[in-house]
C-alpha cells in the first residue's frame, strides 16, 4: 500500500514538473513574440525615417522615386523576415494548444501573401492577407484565452475582450469603406475610416501588453496552486 502511494506521489510530482516545463515553454516563446512585436514597431518607424530623410535629401524627383522603391522592397523583405520568425515561434507553441499551431500557419501564409502584395500591389492579393491575419488573431486568441485559464482567468479574459475588440474594429472599417461611396455621408465615413486606423494602433498597443502579461503569468505559474 504504501509502495503504490510513494509511486502515485512519484507519477503527481512528474506530471507537475512534465506541466511546469510546458509553462516554462510558453513563457520564453510569448516574451519572445513581445520583443519581436517591439522589434517590428522600432523597425517600421526606422524605415519610415529613413524614407523620409532619403526623399527630402534626393535632388530630383526620379532619384527620390528610387529611393522610396528600394526602401519599399527592404520593408517588404524585412517585414517577411518578421513575419516567418512569428509564425514559426507560434507554431512551436502548438505543443501546448493546436490552436496555435494554426495560428502560425494563418500569419505564415499571411506573411507570405502580403509579402506578394507589397512587390505586385493588387488589392485583391492584400485581401486574402488581411482575412489570413483576422484568423490568426481568432486562434491565437482562443489558444492564449485557453492556455491562461489554469494560470489568470482575468488574464485569460483579455485575451476574449482583445478579440471582440478587434472584430468590432474591422467589421467597422469594412462597413465605413462601403459607406464612403455614399456621396451624403461619405464624409462621416472617412471619419470613421480615420477612427478605425486610431484603434488599429491601439489594438497593436494592447496586444503587446497581453503579450507581456501573458508570459510573465506563465513564468510565474506553479501546477497545483489556485488559479485567480
Amino acid at each position: 500500500m504504501e509502495n503504490m502511494d510513494n509511486l502515485r506521489q512519484e507519477r503527481e510530482s512528474f506530471m507537475r514538473l512534465e506541466e511546469m516545463k510546458g509553462y516554462r515553454e510558453l513563457a520564453s516563446k510569448t516574451q519572445f513574440l513581445f520583443w519581436l512585436s517591439i522589434g517590428s514597431i522600432v523597425l517600421s518607424v526606422g524605415t519610415a525615417l529613413g524614407l523620409l530623410t532619403d526623399m527630402a535629401s534626393a535632388g530630383s524627383a526620379e532619384q527620390a522615386a528610387r529611393s522610396a522603391s528600394s526602401l519599399a522592397i527592404a520593408i517588404a523583405v524585412m517585414s517577411l523576415g518578421v513575419g516567418l520568425a512569428f509564425s514559426f515561434v507560434t507554431m512551436g507553441m502548438g505543443k501546448q494548444n493546436t490552436s496555435f499551431r494554426t495560428a502560425g500557419m494563418y500569419y505564415l501564409i499571411s506573411s507570405l501573401i502580403s509579402f506578394a502584395y507589397d512587390l505586385s500591389g493588387n488589392n485583391i492579393v492584400r485581401l486574402f492577407a488581411s482575412a489570413l491575419a483576422a484568423l490568426y488573431i481568432l486562434k491565437f486568441s482562443l489558444a492564449m484565452n485557453e492556455s491562461l485559464h489554469s494560470v489568470d482567468n482575468i488574464l485569460a479574459e483579455s485575451w476574449d475582450k482583445f478579440r471582440t475588440a478587434y472584430f468590432i474594429m474591422i467589421g467597422a472599417s469594412i462597413l465605413c469603406t462601403f459607406i464612403a461611396f455614399i456621396p451624403i455621408i461619405g464624409l462621416l465615413a472617412l471619419l470613421g475610416i480615420f477612427a478605425c486606423a486610431i484603434a488599429a494602433i491601439v489594438l497593436q498597443i494592447w496586444e503587446i501588453i497581453l503579450l507581456y502579461k501573458s508570459a510573465a503569468a506563465f513564468s510565474s505559474y506553479m501546477p497545483g496552486r489556485d488559479r485567480f
